[in-house]
């Protein structure tokens, strides 16, 4: 929904920006993979205890690929205000993308309690 970025290089550093908006540089949608399990523990009559763990993987691509004339208008409007996209660029000063993919991962614990025991 949304990305910000804080960069601080130096304390009075002209590169330094804080709340940048980085949303465009992530791609809104993706295709993941996930597994998952659990176990529902009978703590008394009318109380379980539910845990489970979760992993994924992304198989799409998380961030968005630049063209190299996108990337010289991002650096010329960048210069503007002293942040450098120097970092995408090769020892040849091409664009060097690389494709980037989320793994995540994640642990449930709750509590279910019955209102009705049947």
């Amino acid at each position: 929904m949304g990305a910000k970025e804080t960069f601080e290089f130096e304390k009075s550093s002209t590169s330094n920006y804080s709340d940048k908006d980085v949303k465009d540089d992530f791609a809104g949608f993706g295709v993941a993979g996930v597994l998952g399990f659990g176990i529902d523990i009978k703590l008394t009559d009318m109380i379980n205890l539910t845990t489970g763990l979760r992993f994924g993987y992304m198989f799409t691509d998380a961030t968005t690929e630049y063209s190299q004339q996108e990337l010289d208008v991002l650096d010329d409007l960048n210069a503007l205000s002293g942040v450098s996209t120097a970092s995408h660029l090769n020892t040849e000063n091409k664009l060097d993308y690389q494709k980037s993919n989320r793994a995540f991962g994640g642990l449930q614990i709750g509590i279910q309690f019955m209102l009705d025991k049947k």
